[in-house]
């Protein structure tokens, strides 16, 4: 069932990991217009200035990285 037809008074859960990497970026400040990603094992998030930059660092350091567009809010 999509999220918009949720009745209000049933809570959307977070994951765990979802809470810590929504807190990862609420620590890094404003990166509009700038990638960032959040390595999910130990939560240090770097901030570039490409996606192909992005992609390059996660081929030479192995892990389980998280990808986002700087900018985006979180609630």
């Amino acid at each position: 069932m999509p999220h918009s037809d949720l009745p209000e008074d049933i809570p959307r859960r977070r994951s765990p990991l979802r809470e810590e990497i929504e807190e990862a970026l609420k620590n890094v400040g404003d990166l509009q217009g700038r990638i960032v990603l959040v390595n999910l094992e130990d939560c240090n998030v770097l901030s570039l200035d490409s996606y192909e930059e992005a992609l390059e660092h996660m081929k030479a350091h192995k892990g389980r990285w998280y990808l986002s567009s700087g900018g985006l809010g979180v609630r």
